[in-house]
């Protein structure tokens, strides 16, 4: 049994507040947007765990824009792809590359 440690729970409550940002994104995620980036990041010589998180990070990033620019869901929201990030740290560290922020305006319009 672990004992309960304040910084834990922080820990804790701030990683769950992290995953429910991303899922509240679902409806706005487009698979296309992450299999775009996916192969651009292979063709940019990125191995695949790398280039999974790298196109994570550009349909997150994609999907906020459309959150922000279109508020409500688009009505034909299908079934994002599943993620394949599932530790934060792969993918705040791919958010802050600056290959991701190429490959950003190339993949979204």
């Amino acid at each position: 049994m672990v004992a309960y440690s304040p910084g834990r729970a922080l820990l804790t409550a701030r990683k769950t507040f992290l995953y429910d940002v991303i899922l509240a994104l679902d409806p706005y995620c487009d698979p296309a947007t992450h299999e775009a980036a996916y192969q651009a990041a292979l063709r940019n010589g990125g191995d695949e765990p790398r280039a999974a998180v790298t196109a994570d990070g550009v349909m997150i990033l994609a999907a906020r824009d459309r959150q922000r620019a279109l508020p409500v869901p688009p009505h034909d929201a299908g079934h994002p792809p599943e993620r394949r990030a599932k530790d934060l740290i792969p993918l705040s560290l791919a958010l802050a590359s600056p290959e991701l922020a190429d490959l950003l305006p190339q993949l979204t319009p």
